[in-house]
């Protein structure tokens, strides 16, 4: 790679990096009934995008919210406390106009934990996930539920040659939690998978081959037979959306899904389709992309918006719109193209 090509692409990284640490969250949570909503340190959680009713968190002092995963059976928040010795992480769990707290895991604080992660489906948490170590190495970890009282700490991966980033999980139609994240392997980004089984969790493993380009900030929701992964690739000199399907014990070839400038996806529910929120660069706003079970676009919309604030999609009965809840912003109409 041309000197001038490999500095563009350092300087990049070093941008998107560091937007992943305020991103990171909003693209973790899949088939996001349930949307996070945090304004100036104060949290809170919108059950049902359409009704605009958004219930707040009872977080105490030193707590902070990161992540939040639901349906309409339920939704489950992951964040952290911080602590004179370090961090520890706490879940509420809310439903049926009830918020409550969940028992504390068993782990002790540590002084670098990152990226909670609760990780549910049809209304029940399975576990939660976070990343945990060092500043320039961190390992991904993993906790079972049991619906009364946590599991003891499961290393999904430990410390690599470089940073783990911005993990995203779902649990599959046999109830098995599929976890997904970007790592550094010592030359660019990968994006990483595995499974827990009952023999633990599988090895890691690249999700697609090895294009030496960063890919980053990817999402993962669950589809009948599998799953389906959504990711940033440093492709052609600027970030592009790129899918790929997750069948048999295996991914397909990923294959390119989005415009240059496309970043931080987001599965989200609403439609009979999969579909994707991701941020866009040229014109600053953001789109959805309604994919089929393969990962192939479908159709696609979007509109100019604030870029620092995900909105939530809202599906009404003849129209799809954009909306910033508790902002004060209207929401704005889609208009759908159908794809090629």
């Amino acid at each position: 790679m041309p000197s001038s090509s490999l500095r563009r692409l350092v300087r990049s990284r070093r941008l998107l990096l560091a937007a992943l640490a305020v991103a990171a969250a909003a693209s973790a949570a899949a088939e996001q009934a349930a949307v996070l909503v945090a304004e100036r340190g104060a949290a809170a959680v919108l059950p049902d995008p359409a009704a605009e009713r958004i219930v707040t968190l009872p977080l105490a002092e030193g707590e902070r919210a990161a992540a939040v995963a639901g349906d309409a059976d339920g939704w489950y928040v992951a964040g952290l406390r911080s602590e004179e010795i370090g961090e520890r992480i706490v879940v509420l769990a809310g439903g049926a106009g009830e918020t409550r707290r969940l028992p504390a895991l068993r782990e002790a604080p540590s002084r670098f934990l990152a990226s909670p992660l609760p990780v549910a489906a049809g209304g029940r948490l399975a576990g939660v996930a976070w990343l945990e170590g060092g500043e320039r190495a961190q390992a991904v970890r993993y906790a079972a539920w049991d619906g009364e009282a946590w599991g003891a700490a499961e290393t999904v991966s430990p410390p690599g040659p470089g940073s783990q980033l911005a993990p995203a999980a779902a649990v599959l139609d046999d109830g098995t939690p599929l976890v997904v994240w970007s790592a550094f392997d010592g030359a660019d980004d990968e994006i990483l998978w595995s499974l827990r089984t009952v023999e633990g969790w599988s090895e890691p493993r690249r999700l697609a081959v090895d294009d030496r380009v960063p890919d980053v900030a990817p999402a993962v929701a669950a589809v009948p037979g599998g799953a389906l992964a959504a990711w940033s690739r440093y492709d052609e000199g600027e970030y592009r959306l790129w899918t790929a399907a997750f069948r048999d014990g295996r991914w397909q070839p990923a294959r390119r899904a989005g415009e240059p400038g496309s970043l931080f996806p987001a599965f989200v529910s609403g439609g009979e389709r999969p579909r994707v929120l991701y941020r866009t660069a040229d014109p600053a706003g953001w789109a959805v992309l309604e994919l089929d079970a393969a990962g192939r676009p479908l159709r696609w919309a979007g509109a100019t918006g604030p870029v620092r604030e995900r909105p939530v999609v809202v599906e009404g009965a003849s129209d799809t719109r954009l909306a910033w809840p508790g902002s004060g912003r209207p929401a704005v109409p889609l208009a759908w193209r159908d794809l090629p």
